[in-house]
Parts: structure tokens; C-alpha cells; sequence
């Protein structure tokens, strides 16, 4: 049995043994004042204390409901970044989302208001990461020069492209997913300046500039050096980082 059937049950009988309490306090009258009190208070006491373990009982299957609605969500949202990045945005259905994540389409509609709220939950969440990867790194001289050729990575830098082609087509759009993604080139910027020993809270006009061709350069690697099929190309990515770096 449930959280919630013990909760109304529980609930059920608060209210049964409140009824009660009224009807024996009304036909009590003739037992005796002392009697009739005592017995009423009893049921009262019981009601009360019923009443409250029906609240207890009802909270908590209440946040275990949230707690469920929640991992739902994140599951959705992980299925449908995964399959945005794969498929595209507009070849990935609703369907395919719920199936990638164990659910029907209804757990869909249940979430998200529609498949374009869906795109901007995962730009939250991409936005969230970045967040996290600055700030691990925020005093890390060297967090730049790493490049790694992984799967993973691939998938999440596509995904931002996919994310970045839906934001150029609908531009009432573009303030909300810049605001998601996080921030992006001032944040790298900010690491820029830390690699030249320099305080990351005020990057110049220059560290601004060399942050756009490192993420250039991170970027056209990631989705290009496949098809190149020259195993060079991440070592060369990584020296240009370190020329833009080191001012050479």
C-alpha cells in the first residue's frame, strides 16, 4: 500500500471517529456531565491525533510524489539532450525523447509545455554545466590548453550548435537561451586573464578577443578534426591555444 492510500485511510478514520465524538457527546446528555466529558474528550484526542498523522503521512507521500516528478524531468531532459545532439532538434520527436528515457509521451506533456520548453530546459542544463566548469576551474592557469578528443564532448559541443541555430531562428528567443547557456565568452575571458597571471575580474579588451578564437578554435575541432581524419589536428588545436595564450 502507498504513501497516499495509507495517508486517505488514515484520513478517512480521523473523520469517521470525528463524527462519532459528536454523536456520543449528543446522546451522552443523560449518563452524567462527567462521564459525557471524559468520553468526548477521549474521541476528541483521538481525532486530533489521527488528523495529525493523516497530515504527517499526507506530506510526506507529497514529497515523495515530488521527488519522483523531479527525477522524471531530469531523465527527459538528459534523453532529449542526448538524442538533440545526435539527431538534430527538429529530427528528434517527443515520441523518441520519452522512449530514450523509459517513459510514454504523456510523462512529456506532464514536464514540459511543449517540445521548444523541452530545448530550453537543456539549454539550462548545458548552461548549469558550464557554470560548473568555470567555476572549478576559475583559478586554473591551465584550464584552456586541455583538449580532449572524447565522444562526450563531441556530443555536448553539437548539441550547442543545435541550441545556437534554434536561438538564431527564433530571436524573441535569444535573450532567454544566452541568460540559460551560462556566461559563455566572458567566462572564458575570465580564464584567459588567469592564465596570464592576471586578477580573472576585470579581463581587457584583449583576453575578450583571444577568448573568441579559443573558443573558435575548441569548437571547429571538436566537430571537424572526424572528418579530417588527421590525428594531427588536436595537436594543432592545442598549439594555437598556447600561441593565443602565451602571445605568440
Amino acid at each position: 500500500m502507498s504513501n497516499e492510500d495509507i495517508g486517505a485511510a488514515t484520513k478517512a478514520l480521523a473523520e469517521a471517529v470525528s463524527a462519532l465524538t459528536r454523536s456520543v457527546t449528543k446522546n451522552l446528555g443523560e449518563v452524567g456531565m462527567d462521564v459525557n466529558a471524559q468520553v468526548a474528550g477521549s474521541l476528541r484526542a483521538a481525532s486530533e491525533e489521527l488528523s495529525a498523522a493523516s497530515a504527517r503521512i499526507s506530506k510526506a507521500g507529497s514529497s515523495s510524489a515530488r521527488k519522483r516528478s523531479e527525477q522524471t524531468r531530469a531523465r527527459l531532459i538528459e534523453a532529449a539532450a542526448k538524442l538533440f545532439a545526435e539527431r538534430g532538434y527538429e529530427a528528434a520527436s517527443l515520441g523518441d525523447v520519452a522512449a530514450e528515457a523509459g517513459f510514454t509521451k504523456g510523462a512529456v506533456y506532464a514536464n514540459f509545455a511543449s517540445k521548444e520548453d523541452l530545448l530550453l530546459a537543456v539549454a539550462a542544463e548545458v548552461g548549469e554545466c558550464n557554470r560548473v566548469w568555470l567555476a572549478e576551474n576559475h583559478d586554473n592557469p591551465d584550464a584552456l590548453r586541455v583538449l580532449e578528443a572524447s565522444e562526450s564532448l563531441k556530443l555536448t559541443q553539437v548539441l550547442a550548435i543545435e541550441i545556437a541555430l534554434y536561438a538564431a531562428r527564433h530571436p524573441e528567443l535569444q535573450a532567454t537561451i544566452v541568460e540559460l547557456m551560462g556566461p559563455g565568452l566572458s567566462g572564458v575571458a575570465e580564464l584567459v586573464a588567469v592564465s596570464r597571471g592576471r586578477d580573472r575580474s576585470q579581463p581587457t579588451e584583449a583576453d575578450q578577443d583571444d577568448a573568441m578564437g579559443i573558443l573558435a578554435i575548441r569548437s571547429y575541432v571538436q566537430l571537424m578534426a572526424p572528418t579530417t581524419a588527421d590525428p594531427r589536428a588536436w595537436d594543432a588545436a592545442s598549439r594555437l591555444i598556447g600561441r593565443i595564450l602565451d602571445g605568440r
